[in-house]
């Protein structure tokens, strides 16, 4: 195992001699410390290699929108980088529920979760969809974070995974409303989503839902033309992603 804490001049030195694929690194954002391995998934070489600034944008406005006391969903949690900061934004009052299916990101997303002495957080290992049940996830070869429920031309194998609904998560994770809600589920949003909107009252929809909007090609209906029609605006994007605001709750 290699551990280095890169940060500052070593991150540079770091960066110069080159990143070893499948080694870990230990970072540093703010407070937290979290653990990333490179060269098995984008998201962990990214903040490694660029950190989460240009990249990460959407992280940015997210946690802008949070305040002590909030609760938090992270929908397709990936190794815990919204998930962990989401939790020291929210505070010991609030509440972060993380949900991811594949078992390499659900080992890295709990590893950081215990490194930071989180408390705050509960995990859910399943994939979210419109009924509950079992789905195959299809694992990219390369790339964890990439794994989807839509069928992908290359991947290193598939597997069975426990899916379940948003509003199930809801209901077992007892919580009285969603501040904000980040979904980035490689397509396969609407499905997880949209039907949750379609059946909770407003009450219980999130106020902020940041979207990933790389992947949209896939969706059967178009998030944003639905979320706008159900009474969101959207208030931020940039491309890549799109951060909607609830007008208003009846």
């Amino acid at each position: 195992m290699q551990a280095g804490l890169l940060r500052g001049s070593l991150r540079k030195t770091a960066m110069r001699i080159g990143l070893r694929r499948g080694a870990r690194y230990d970072i540093k954002i703010g407070n937290i410390l979290l653990r990333c391995r490179f060269g098995d998934n984008a998201t962990e070489s990214g903040v490694l290699m660029r950190g989460v600034g240009s990249n990460h944008r959407g992280l940015a406005q997210l946690l802008g929108v949070l305040s002590p006391g909030d609760v938090f969903i992270d929908v397709g949690a990936n190794f815990g980088l919204f998930t962990t900061l989401a939790a020291d934004t929210v505070g010991p009052s609030g509440c972060v529920i993380a949900i991811e299916p594949t078992p390499a990101m659900i080992s890295r997303l709990t590893f950081n979760m215990k490194a930071n002495r989180f408390t705050n957080i509960i995990v859910f290992e399943a994939a979210v969809g419109d009924v509950s049940g079992t789905a195959v996830l299809n694992v990219l070869n390369g790339n964890y974070g990439r794994s989807s429920l839509e069928p992908r031309a290359v991947c290193l194998r598939s597997i069975p995974v426990r899916m379940m609904t948003l509003a199930e998560v809801v209901g077992i994770a007892r919580v009285d409303r969603i501040d904000a809600l980040k979904i980035d589920v490689e397509g396969f949003e609407d499905k997880a989503l949209l039907p949750y909107i379609s059946l909770m009252p407003q009450a219980m929809w999130p106020r902020h839902i940041l979207i990933e909007l790389v992947h949209s090609q896939a969706w059967r209906t178009n998030c944003i033309q639905a979320l706008g029609a159900a009474g969101y605006q959207q208030v931020w994007t940039d491309g890549r992603d799109s951060l909607m605001k609830l007008k208003h709750r009846s």
